[in-house]
């Protein structure tokens, strides 16, 4: 079974970006019970919404899998620089880089299937 590590990781970075509860849940159309109960593991959002919060608190990677709490995991250099500039791209910077993100993964997994 794989470590469900979203609640820690949900409350770690609205709390490192310092995002009030209810203004979270404004946002994301819920209420702030219902993100509470998300913080807290005592509800699971679905896909649909784990996305909504991935895209606000702009952590497109294994939010569910892995602890990313976790500040001592040294950093490649492609992190390092994306970490850098990540707070200067804009809606449509962040639609590009997931169109090339998505094409890269096609052609590998095609690879993959060729060999």
């Amino acid at each position: 079974m794989v470590n469900n590590y979203f609640p820690k990781n949900l409350k770690y970075f609205r709390n490192k970006r310092h995002i009030d509860q209810q203004v979270m849940a404004d946002n994301l159309g819920i209420s702030r019970s219902t993100l509470s109960s998300y913080e807290n593991g005592v509800r699971n959002p679905n896909l649909d919404m784990v996305y909504k919060i991935a895209k606000y608190l702009k952590i497109y990677d294994d939010c569910i899998t892995k602890d990313l709490t976790i500040d001592d995991v040294p950093l490649t250099q492609q992190e390092l620089i994306f970490n850098e500039f990540k707070d200067y791209l804009t809606e449509n910077d962040w639609n590009i880089i997931n169109t090339i993100a998505v094409q890269r993964k096609n052609e590998i997994d095609k690879e993959k299937k060729d060999e």
